[in-house]
């Protein structure tokens, strides 16, 4: 069970339900022959009030569509924002995949550049990034 709040309009308002952990995506409430839909947002904390029976339906669908897509594109960006390792053995640690691109060098015979030939990059906290990035300045 988990406590959301409901917000947008529609019977439920301003409510706070617990609802069972497999409840996702869409909540359906039936009330006097009419339906009114509900849709999760995309950080999964309020269900949106979409609308009243048919419409509501064909519109609680685009939001689900369009939160699944805002979740994964923030999944993505998390994902190329967290820290690189370098999988060739030098040992130091890359802000994002630019920062690692820099440090490779790339063609025949490729390998790391040693530790003195990064002056495109700041360690910051002993995290290798480029200059006025977000990770540079954390």
């Amino acid at each position: 069970m988990s406590k959301l709040h409901f917000t947008g309009g529609g019977s439920l308002d301003g409510a706070e339900l617990e609802l069972p952990a497999h409840v996702t995506g869409v909540v359906t409430i039936e009330r006097d022959g009419g339906c009114s839909h509900y849709v999760l947002d995309d950080l999964g904390a309020a269900y949106h009030f979409t609308g009243l029976n048919e419409i509501g339906a064909i519109m609680a669908g685009f939001m689900r569509e369009l939160t699944a897509a805002a979740r994964a594109e923030r999944e993505a960006v998390e994902a190329a924002m967290r820290p690189v390792g370098c999988r060739y053995g030098c040992g130091a640690t890359f802000g994002s995949p630019g920062a690692y691109a820099v440090h490779f060098e790339r063609g025949e015979g490729s390998r790391c550049l040693p530790g003195d030939a990064r002056g495109q990059l700041v360690e910051v906290d002993g995290i290798w990034c480029l200059p006025g990035t977000d990770v540079a300045r954390r």
